[in-house]
């Protein structure tokens, strides 16, 4: 494939602008990333749990913790538990998650904004300014779990939207259940 195909099929395809996103985002965050220790004492908490946890053998929780980010420390919990991730490594563990759910986010939101819009432009000067936020910036250089939801909550939004979009019969009625 030669250089001009490449750029006119890139030109065409959504996916693989989302992807070459994806791609330019990642390389924008991770650099960025704190891979030496926690960004915020709750962060260390959640990864403190799931250590403790993974030693003890349960993972037991108080009462706020169900509530605040239930996946996300039974995750952790679960790769420690299993040797998956070390205690000494899950602090850049969870800052590349960030960073992975920060690109992905841009990604999947260009994927679901492009076509509702109508114009890739506007998509993706909105993941731009998402992107560029003070909020989003910070929570993508280290490890908590807001990203890796939002980057969740996104793809399901884009999931719902294509089987709602989608021709095929069997879709809409499992959407529609």
């Amino acid at each position: 494939m030669t250089a001009t195909t490449w750029l006119s099929t890139l030109a065409r395809d959504l996916r693989s602008q989302a992807l070459v996103l994806f791609g330019a985002l990642l390389a924008l965050h991770l650099p960025l990333c704190l891979f030496d220790g926690f960004g915020e004492p709750d962060a260390a908490r959640v990864a403190i749990k799931a250590v403790v946890g993974a030693f003890r053998g349960e993972l037991v929780l108080a009462k706020q913790w169900p509530y605040s980010c239930p996946l996300y420390i039974h995750g952790l919990y679960g790769l420690v538990k299993s040797g998956l991730v070390s205690p000494g490594s899950l602090a850049p563990f969870m800052s590349a998650v960030s960073a992975v759910a920060g690109a992905g986010f841009g990604a999947l939101s260009y994927l679901l904004f492009a076509p509702v819009l109508e114009s890739r432009i506007a998509a993706l000067a909105a993941v731009a300014l998402a992107q560029l936020a003070p909020i989003f910036w910070l929570s993508s250089l280290y490890g908590f779990a807001t990203l890796p939801a939002l980057a969740l909550a996104m793809a399901a939004g884009l999931l719902f939207d294509r089987g709602l979009s989608s021709t095929r019969q069997r879709a809409r009625i499992a959407l529609s259940a």
